[in-house]
């Protein structure tokens, strides 16, 4: 008898928002960066970029014409932040007074942009506000190189006045700051789109292949075959709806996407650079929004980062994080490090001095400039230090967990919105029933079924285990089954896990088995086999502080009767038994037709 097979609409409508965001997270970019198709307006400025060797004679050229095209009467008033779209230009305007000279420091920390100047830029900003120098002299010209591709152009000069409102009296002065990102050739632009095309639709198919392919094997399966053992005879469930799952775990643990999108921030550096400067502003909250969302795709150095922990770890037999990391937190983490923290790294002076030092370590300087100034600067132990302190935010995540969970367990957690919902949840579910003894496999009612511990649908351990729960609620008052790999993560968190430092249990199904009154009689969480490790025990780690039993994975069980009966079976499971030693063995059973699925 087939038995009908539904998705439920809501889940696969959220499973669908997830992937949309995956495949279209490449080209996110182009809230900020220059679309291939628009047309970028240089012909009436200089041609910075070309520039074979930057000279002071060239620079000072490069100035003059820079005045012409960004001044008083061609920009908007009382704007201190502007965005020239069409010469892709970021102009940011900051008015001094000499009256501020009482803290160095301070001052040339309110100039907007002043985290990429060059050190002779400083003195000569200082010697105009608080000195007797000229403001002719401040005027220069610099680039930004990451290692040896031109990555930016920046310029500066000092105009005497208040040039954003002149009604105001007083000695001031007007600091110009020109941010103009380089490499805007059609032909590289194109090589972006194409490469960003092909890692979009790299997602799609890695998606499709390694998850909702074999969540089509589970609806096949579930129509054809008995998700319980007993089921077979008794026929009482005559109807599924499977809540499914999402794949963005799968494809944040894949090493080459991870690589990917690395490759792509590093090279586009300038971008980096010009989101870095306007998270540092909120003249424009507007562009400081699309910095922060720009800055969010570091989130996948964060990634590449647990993935390179977990290859290490299985490689060399390292200890694991105390559990998976969440991967939506550590989204809202870099966010916040990328953004926010940003903004107030730029509010530190002796911060910036650490910048400005770090660009100064390997630095070009004007050999025909009698002061020789600076004309550019390598950007790439700076962002070094950025991407590291993006890379660590996982482990800051993870530590925060821990000492949270050792030091507020017994007050916090009783308060805690884990708690909180699995509460609400009982009500739809039902209370969790304790799991099983298993049986042996010589007794006389030896059967295949999971036995070790219920699914997480009442308790989810990830931020989008609550967004499904609460849009997928289940309705009714029955146990949940299945979850069993859970139990045997917790007792051998470094052995028996694929991944074990980003979450997987967003990938879960829940079947939900309805009788003929349409009464719900059944919810199982099932999980893709390839998160188990099952060639894990062959490295050692068999012994658990906690546990002191001994566990051993294997493809088939020890007797032929329930190697068939499991072939009967919609999933495979694991089945908890005790050897001829007394020690606890949990040995893995395939489901019908090679299930890629486990209770």
């Amino acid at each position: 008898m087939i038995v009908p097979v539904a998705i439920t609409h809501r889940s696969a409508w959220l499973s669908c928002f997830y992937l949309v965001n995956l495949v279209c997270m490449p080209f996110l970019v182009y809230m900020t960066e220059v679309s291939p198709l628009a047309t970028v307006h240089r012909t009436d400025q200089p041609p910075f970029p070309l520039a074979p060797t930057l000279t002071h004679a060239l620079a000072q050229q490069y100035v003059a014409q820079f005045q012409v095209l960004y001044n008083a009467t061609t920009l908007p008033g009382n704007v201190g932040y502007f965005y020239d779209s069409d010469r892709v230009v970021d102009v940011m305007r900051t008015v001094v007074s000499p009256s501020d000279c009482a803290d160095p420091a301070t001052l040339l920390n309110s100039i907007l942009g002043a985290a990429y100047f060059t050190p002779d830029a400083n003195s000569a900003v200082l010697d105009c506000v608080c000195g007797n120098s000229s403001a002719s002299t401040v005027g220069r010209a610099w680039r930004l190189n990451f290692i040896v591709a031109p990555s930016s152009i920046n310029a500066l000069w000092v105009h005497p006045g208040n040039e954003l409102n002149r009604h105001m009296g007083g000695a001031s002065f007007t600091v110009y700051y020109l941010f103009i990102p380089d490499k805007l050739s059609p032909w590289w632009l194109a090589f972006k789109f194409l490469y960003r095309a092909m890692l979009s639709l790299t997602i799609l198919g890695l998606a499709i292949q390694s998850y909702y392919r074999h969540v089509g094997h589970l609806c096949a399966n579930l129509a054809h075959f008995p998700l319980q053992p007993h089921q077979a005879s008794l026929g009482a469930v005559t109807r599924y709806e499977v809540i499914v799952g999402e794949p963005s775990p799968l494809v944040m643990s894949n090493p080459y996407v991870c690589l990917a999108f690395v490759a792509d921030i590093c090279a586009t550096s300038e971008y980096m650079g010009q989101a870095c400067l306007r998270v540092c502003q909120t003249q424009s909250l507007w562009y400081f929004a699309l910095a922060m969302v720009y800055l969010g795709r570091l989130v996948w150095c964060a990634y590449g980062t647990l993935v390179m922990h977990n290859a290490v770890r299985k490689r060399w037999g390292w200890a694991a994080l105390t559990t998976p990391v969440d991967s939506t937190q550590v989204a809202v983490m870099v966010y916040f490090v990328g953004g926010f923290l940003t903004y107030l790294q730029g509010l530190w002076p002796s911060l910036i001095n650490v910048y400005t030092w770090l660009f100064a370590l390997d630095s070009t300087p004007a050999s025909d400039a009698p002061d020789h100034r600076l004309v550019s600067m390598n950007i790439e132990l700076a962002i070094l230090v950025y991407l590291v302190t993006v890379c660590g935010t996982p482990y800051v995540l993870s530590a925060g967990s821990y000492m949270s969970r050792r030091l507020f367990s017994r007050c916090v957690s009783f308060f805690s919105c884990r708690r909180i919902w699995h509460s609400l949840s009982q009500q739809k579910v039902g209370w969790r029933q304790p799991p099983q003894r298993a049986l042996l496999p010589g007794s006389a009612n030896a059967t295949v079924h999971a036995v070790l511990c219920p699914p997480p649908l009442t308790t989810p351990t990830d931020t989008k285990g609550y967004i499904r729960q609460w849009l997928c609620a289940v309705k009714g008052d029955v146990a949940c089954m299945g979850g069993s790999m859970y139990q045997v993560f917790r007792w051998h968190p470094s052995t028996f896990q694929a991944q074990a430092t980003i979450d997987q249990t967003p990938t879960d199904c829940f079947v939900c088995g309805y009788d003929v009154t349409k009464t719900l009689v059944e919810v199982v969480c099932v999980s893709l086999v390839s998160q188990i490790d099952l060639k894990g025990y062959h490295r050692g780690h068999t012994t658990s502080r906690a546990n002191r039993k001994q566990f051993v994975a294997q493809h088939a069980l020890s007797t032929a009767g329930e190697c068939t009966s499991s072939k009967k079976l919609a999933v495979g499971r694991l089945v908890a038994n005790q050897s001829h030693t007394g020690s606890a063995v949990v040995q893995y059973a395939a489901g019908a037709k090679n299930s890629p699925w486990i209770m």
